[in-house]
């Protein structure tokens, strides 16, 4: 858990990615905030047998439930699924578990989506991508690396 501190404005960035849809997915996130310069937080994971918009819901969960109730956050993704489903009401949407479990975590926070188009040069959302990518391949297990140096912490 990221501690609060006085802007409390954070942005996720978030990524999922799928080799064979269904098939062996993965995902990541990076976390900076605006009030400590050079603080960010990746984190990247797979799964076995998934689809893509599986990946792309649970980056962003897993981004979020590293952000303290709430903190204003800018999620900013390449997934216009993420967005779409983030203010759907439909009870018969797919991935309704993750939909669910997503909508609990923004509720706890004043967020806001930003979209951005994926594979274009966005520094930050080609690294969530890279993450996705190689977790999706297995090149990387279960991974997480915050860099702290402004605050003390170093890195893990």
């Amino acid at each position: 858990m990221i501690d609060k501190g006085a802007a409390n404005m954070y942005r996720l960035y978030a990524d999922g990615a799928c080799k064979g849809n269904p098939g062996r997915g993965g995902w990541g996130y990076l976390i900076k905030r605006d009030d400590v310069p050079g603080f960010s937080m990746e984190q990247a994971g797979s799964e076995d047998y998934t689809t893509n918009n599986r990946m792309e819901l649970l980056a962003v969960i897993q981004g979020l439930k590293s952000i303290p109730s709430e903190s204003k956050v800018q999620i900013v993704t390449d997934s216009t699924y993420v967005i779409t489903v983030s203010a759907s009401r439909n009870p018969k949407i797919k991935n309704l578990d993750l939909v669910n479990e997503m909508k609990r975590e923004l509720n706890r926070l004043d967020f806001s989506f930003t979209w951005v188009k994926g594979h274009s040069g966005h520094e930050e959302n080609e690294l969530v991508d890279k993450l996705a990518s190689m977790a999706a391949k297995g090149e990387i297990g279960f991974v997480a690396r915050e860099n702290r140096s402004e605050t003390g912490i170093q890195r893990k």
